[in-house]
């Protein structure tokens, strides 16, 4: 890390609930939805309506004219199609962070989005072209939720400059939640580690109970259900965070290992 990054975490308000079925229709045409599908997906959003029952008391039906069906699996696919414009819009100023031979500016999977620039200019500027994009198609950032991170050498000072989402100050933090893994301002991943060790230690409690609920497994069984329950948690995100080594990683695979063996640490060890 021997450059600056400055990103920003945004959250929309309610952003499933708030695409506007209208607005929709106009993007699937854009991208080139047509035919049966068009069809088909606007004969499922238009002319809703909803009524609320309280009690034994049902209010007046109205229209509802925004929002992706919850539990549709569609639902996930359009709100994507949606906001996918987002992309190019970032992408056209020119202000990310150099990866290769790519300018890397925004990060999106569903409502999770990053914007991601080298100086406090270029990201100021980032958000300042996603508030008109918000305004343009009605979704609304939450800014209580919105967060900056300054990505630096420990050493180094975080930056004094203040960023703002239209007149609101946005909080500069030193780790944030993206995708269930805690990014630091520093790159450190071990309470990341830590929380997935902790998780993989629960399965694999449940693991070794059952092991000798069956007085024991062949190699092959044990490892097939090893692999598919106690390591799809913790090598959960191990791309990004798998570049160094944890110990107690290391211990919880040597737990594992231990069971299989019926031998002590010690003897492990020396194995």
């Amino acid at each position: 890390m021997n450059k600056d990054t400055y990103l920003c975490f945004i959250d929309f308000s309610k952003a499933f609930d708030s695409v506007d079925h209208t607005m929709l229709f106009h993007k699937l045409l854009s991208i080139g939805i047509r035919g049966n599908m068009y069809r088909a997906i606007k004969a499922t959003y238009s002319k809703l309506q909803a009524a609320v029952r309280l009690n034994d008391q049902l209010t007046d039906w109205f229209a509802v004219e925004a929002g992706v069906r919850q539990g549709d699996n569609l639902a996930p696919t359009l709100f994507t199609l949606f906001i996918d414009d987002l992309v190019p819009e970032i992408n056209s100023l020119g202000l990310g962070i150099d990866i290769g031979n790519e300018c890397l500016s925004c990060l999106l999977y569903a409502d999770d989005i990053v914007l991601l620039s080298d100086s406090c200019e270029g990201l100021q500027t980032q958000i300042n072209r996603l508030s008109e994009w918000s305004k343009t198609w009605n979704l609304k950032v939450n800014t209580d939720k919105t967060k900056v991170m300054h990505v630096r050498k420990a050493s180094k000072a975080e930056s004094e400059f203040r960023f703002y989402f239209n007149d609101m100050v946005l909080e500069i933090v030193p780790k944030y939640r993206y995708l269930g893994l805690v990014i630091t301002n520093h790159l450190d991943f071990k309470e990341s580690v830590d929380e997935l060790v902790s998780a993989g230690s629960r399965s694999l409690g449940s693991l070794t109970s059952k092991y000798y609920e069956m007085d024991g497994m062949d190699y092959a069984t044990y490892t097939k259900v090893f692999c598919s329950t106690v390591s799809t948690i913790i090598e959960y995100a191990s791309g990004v965070w798998g570049c160094k080594r944890y110990d107690s990683l290391e211990r919880l695979q040597y737990r594992a290992i231990r069971t299989f063996l019926g031998v002590g640490m010690a003897i492990l060890y020396r194995l």
